[in-house]
């Protein structure tokens, strides 16, 4: 009985072993509740007493815009989102619809933190709305339609969503854009 107590121990000492993860160099395992994971060295406590103070960010929240520009003659849109600024995004939108159709592109909508759905009619008329959310945004574009007696289908959103960042650093948040394939420069009727 003895024997089997002490194989037992020695059996679930062993164990352990066969269950350690190895590591990359520098690493250690993780707490035995979660063996699989590798976790980096602690800090050695004399390189923290010597080593500069970590810096410490303050963050915020900052706003992100959304616009959306058209012209008479295409059958879609140019859109820019991310923006750091209403201006930014409009003149944004608008440089690319510009750069396609020339001359008589228009803001649909601009908003920040917010989103801007687009539809567009049987005749191929479009309609823009917007809303908090993106489906909010469609549902106002789908309401006005509905409203004036018009069956629209959805067709696209963009969303311009608030984000943290940390002072004094540069956005982490990347300018995008919409712009449509050449065949939808021109509106077919």
């Amino acid at each position: 009985m003895r024997t089997w107590i002490v194989l037992a121990f020695c059996l679930m000492g062993f164990s352990n072993v066969l269950l350690a993860q190895v590591c990359p160099y520098g690493a250690y395992p993780g707490r035995l509740d979660e063996p699989q994971i590798c976790r980096p060295p602690p800090d050695d406590v004399g390189d923290q007493e010597s080593g500069p103070p970590a810096q410490q960010y303050t963050y915020f929240w900052v706003s992100n815009y959304v616009a959306v520009a058209w012209h008479p003659n295409a059958s879609d849109v140019w859109a820019i989102w991310n923006a750091q600024s209403e201006e930014q995004a409009k003149e944004g939108a608008l440089r690319l619809c510009t750069v396609a159709m020339h001359e008589g592109c228009t803001i649909a909508k601009a908003a920040s933190n917010s989103s801007i759905a687009i539809a567009r009619a049987p005749d191929g008329t479009l309609w823009s709305g917007w809303g908090e959310t993106p489906r909010k945004a469609k549902n106002d574009v789908l309401a006005s339609c509905k409203k004036k007696g018009v069956r629209c289908l959805h067709e696209r959103t963009f969303t311009g969503k608030p984000y943290r960042d940390a002072a004094g650093t540069m956005p982490t948040v990347t300018l995008e854009y919409y712009a449509p394939p050449f065949e939808a420069f021109l509106r077919n009727r």
